[in-house]
């Protein structure tokens, strides 16, 4: 193809001008932006730069909302597993452990033992959306049983939230690497010197 006559200044996009030497004439052409076809729009040139126009803002309109389409359909894919429910999770989570207790892959004292902590869960946070659940959410549960002097409980409760946050996870509904950090709790142990003196 031969360079755009120097003649002819194009601002428009996609619109492309050729000299034909042996006719003298200009013809006009279109490259569609996506195909890369060139399109004759003969040897009008306002008439090519209105058609090139149109096509661009065609275009440009079809891009737009094939973009917006698009996520609009990821935000919501996005949505249905983020926006879910503290208390919508753990009715699937407890459907799970069913069926994990089925397929004795679960001990039932193990499956009865989950039962508090969830409804401990619920009770705090049910309202709320699992994603939105912080470490201090979880720690006021745990301090809650642990105030009661259950510190049994408490260390059973920590474990069963780390396990519905892992579940959650697999299920897309917390993202990878989260099991909710400050479930880990620590606890100070106490030392002794030689002497047999408690050490903080």
């Amino acid at each position: 193809m031969a360079a755009r006559p120097r003649s002819h200044k194009i601002s428009i996009p996609n619109l492309y001008c050729k000299l034909d030497k042996r006719t003298g004439k200009v013809y006009w052409q279109y490259k569609h932006p996506l195909s890369g076809r060139f399109h004759s729009l003969g040897t009008d040139e306002n008439e090519a730069k209105q058609v090139a126009t149109e096509a661009n803002t065609i275009i440009a309109e079809q891009r737009t909302r094939q973009i917006l389409s698009v996520n609009e359909r990821l935000e919501r894919m996005k949505g249905r597993r983020s926006d879910i429910t503290v208390t919508e999770w753990l009715d699937k989570y407890i459907s799970i452990q069913e069926d994990r207790l089925q397929h004795n892959e679960l001990r039932p004292n193990s499956y009865r033992q989950k039962g508090k902590p969830i409804r401990l869960f619920r009770e705090h946070c049910g309202i709320q959306h699992l994603k939105d659940i912080t470490a201090l959410d979880i720690a006021e549960i745990i301090d809650a049983v642990k105030a009661e002097g259950h510190n049994r409980m408490a260390q059973v409760v920590r474990m069963v939230l780390i396990d519905v946050f892992k579940e959650a996870q697999h299920a897309g509904h917390v993202p990878p690497g989260v099991t909710n950090g400050a479930i880990v709790i620590h606890t100070q142990r106490l030392k002794s010197d030689p002497g047999g003196n408690l050490l903080s």
